[in-house]
């Protein structure tokens, strides 16, 4: 069983949205709750094939003590999503177009996330880069290590199970 960690205050505050006009705002997106949450998309909102791609980069991550930096090919990352394989083309550039949404977005906690000590402010990235290798068409991602913290020592979390989650519809 695939259980990929989530922090709670991630799940109350989601860093995907269901709503398409959303993910179409290429100028970019805000979003704050009453709380003092503020999520900002400089590029189109992540939308759930986005959060597939991330949880699936979390799980590896985790499987590897937490490691911020990782390294795979493109169709490791489409047949671990559960996507066509056949459709590797199509694929590939809707996987970088996901990198490039979480690249752009900045989650920030302006004394709202709590941390089991104490109510925090924050700001950081998700993923803070990507590349493509030109010579072995390997791709490297490198997670914030803030937000790989964040979940790996949250005291408030619920593990998702990866395969159930990529196959709800809503």
């Amino acid at each position: 069983m695939d259980l990929v960690k989530q922090d709670i205050n991630f799940l109350e505050y989601p860093l995907w949205f269901q709503d398409k006009d959303a993910a179409h705002h290429s100028e970019g997106y805000i979003w704050q709750d009453r709380e003092g949450f503020l999520y900002r998309a400089g590029y189109k909102a992540p939308v759930k094939i986005d959060a597939i791609v991330l949880y699936a980069l979390l799980l590896r991550s985790q499987q590897n003590d937490w490691q911020e930096q990782l390294i795979l090919t493109r169709y490791e990352l489409v047949r671990e999503c559960g996507l066509d394989t056949t459709q590797s083309t199509y694929w590939y550039k809707r996987l970088v177009e996901g990198l490039e949404r979480w690249t752009s977005v900045v989650v920030s906690f302006q004394g709202t996330f709590y941390d089991g000590i104490a109510y925090k402010s924050m700001q950081f990235h998700i993923i803070d880069s990507w590349k493509i290798d030109e010579k072995t068409k390997q791709l490297h991602v490198r997670f914030s290590p803030e937000f790989l913290q964040k979940i790996r020592g949250s005291n408030y979390f619920k593990l998702i199970e990866f395969k159930e989650f990529r196959q709800l519809r809503s």
